[in-house]
């Protein structure tokens, strides 16, 4: 019985749900199709109004396109009465160019070539201004003390012309002596060559006695050898050795003292005895005729007030400038370049590198690596270069005033040129009628240009323009 219940209820549950799922089946589907007509409707809708609006719009861009059609055709009209006026206009500008073309006489060709030539002079003019004024304003930033430095120094050192003599007299009016000068057979004569290493001639009509020999030093101990013979009275072959030996060791006692005290006044210190020697011995050493001695002399003394003015070490400038040319003193000796000789002995002696740099910096041997080497080798450039230092500049010197002097003459403004203070300077006075003030500065400029390529000069060259006007009147009665 109760199984039988149980039956029913479970066949009830079933039944009731598939029921209650065919029931819910056909609510999904009515769902279903109610929102398929939806959307169908819809679609309709959207589509019907699209249709409206492509409709508006094509009515819309036709219209526009007639909007446009107008206004081009009334373009193309403006364009038509445009070119209408603008030949008019033309017609009426040739009209008037040619009335006054016959009123002034003149062309319009010729009257545009006089207004380019008129803009020209006055864009020469500002131009000319503002060149001025940027010359000015550059030149005060310049270190002026530099420049003016190797000016004052090359001018400073122009002294006389240099003779290159390679012989010594000495007076003798004694026949007595000329005698014994000359020995028995020539005997005395001969010895003296043969031991002094000069030639000797001696002259009857002037009463000389000529040493001659390309090395002073030989002839300086020649002179002094022969001078003290003829006061002794004795002359052969042994006393011209002793006197000869007697007067070499005198001698280098003086170079040594004459070298110490040029050390001293240099204010240069702790320098080895064989350099120092070897600085005295410069004395009878020539360059080109240039006093080896005195040019050293000289490029120590640059050499220090360059190297003051740029903030170098001076007194170790003045050292390699006392040193740069140390190794003349023994190229008779040694037949070596005297760059190779004076650098081995400034190591040899333990010389600062910046001493050595510069003996090798003078002749480009190498790149100077220091302010002090700079300075030794402008120095040396100034002594050497400047006028009268050697012999054989004179002439040089003479061609370059010249040339100077043609480059600047050559220009159409130019009245007069004229070169000054050793040729480091040139004045030229221009034209007051053919050159304003304002050009004067570009004037200078491209002159110094020009000179810079066509003249070879140590140093540095000044070009001063010079524009004087003058207005002149007489008082009468």
């Amino acid at each position: 019985m109760n199984l039988e219940i149980f039956l029913i209820i479970f066949i009830a549950i079933i039944l009731t749900a598939i029921v209650t799922y065919m029931i819910a089946n056909k609510i999904h589907k009515a769902n279903f199709d109610i929102h398929e007509i939806k959307a169908k409707a819809k679609a309709k809708a959207i589509e019907y109004e699209s249709e409206i609006e492509l409709k508006n719009k094509t009515t819309k861009i036709e219209n526009e396109e007639q909007k446009i059609k107008i206004e081009k055709q009334q373009i193309n009209e403006l364009k038509n009465k445009t070119k209408k006026i603008y030949d008019e206009h033309q017609n009426q500008l040739q009209l008037t160019t040619t009335i006054l073309e016959d009123v002034a006489n003149i062309k319009i060709d010729d009257a545009k070539d006089m207004l380019i030539e008129l803009s020209r002079d006055l864009a020469k003019e500002q131009v000319g201004k503002i060149y001025q004024d940027e010359f000015i304003s550059i030149k005060q930033n310049l270190k002026e003390k530099s420049a003016q430095l190797l000016l004052d120094a090359s001018s400073r050192y122009v002294t006389d012309f240099v003779e290159t003599n390679f012989t010594t007299t000495i007076k003798i009016t004694d026949d007595k002596l000329k005698g014994k000068i000359i020995g028995k057979n020539g005997k005395n004569i001969k010895a003296l060559k043969d031991i002094l290493h000069v030639d000797i001639l001696l002259d009857n009509e002037l009463d000389n006695i000529t040493i001659s020999n390309f090395n002073i030093y030989r002839r300086e101990v020649a002179k002094k050898t022969i001078i003290a013979l003829l006061d002794d009275g004795r002359i052969n072959e042994n006393k011209i050795e002793t006197t000869q030996e007697y007067i070499k060791a005198n001698m280098d006692k003086e170079i040594m003292i004459e070298s110490k005290a040029l050390l001293k006044r240099l204010g240069i210190n702790n320098i080895h005895d064989e350099l120092t020697y070897l600085v005295g011995k410069l004395k009878y050493r020539t360059s080109y005729g240039q006093n080896a001695l005195l040019h050293t002399i000289e490029v120590s003394k640059l050499s220090g007030l360059i190297a003051s003015e740029v903030g170098a070490n001076v007194l170790l400038a003045k050292r390699a400038g006392l040193l740069h040319d140390i190794g003349k003193a023994l190229t008779a000796e040694e037949n070596r370049n005297h760059v190779d000789i004076g650098a081995e002995l400034a190591k040899k002696y333990k010389e600062p590198k910046e001493v050595i740099n510069a003996i090798y910096a003078h002749h480009e041997y190498e790149e100077p690596q220091s302010l002090e080497a700079y300075a030794v080798c402008i120095a040396d450039s100034l002594s050497a270069g400047r006028v009268g230092a050697r012999s054989g500049m004179l002439e040089s010197y003479i061609k370059r005033v010249e040339q100077i002097e043609l480059i600047c003459s050559q220009k159409s403004c130019v009245e007069q040129a004229y070169a000054i203070d050793g040729a480091k300077e040139v004045r030229v006075l221009v034209k007051s009628k053919e050159i304003k003030d304002e050009e004067t500065y570009a004037l200078a400029s491209q002159l110094a240009l020009e000179i810079a390529e066509q003249v070879s000069y140590p140093g540095e060259i000044k070009v001063n323009v010079i524009r004087e006007h003058r207005a002149i009147d007489y008082a009468k009665h």
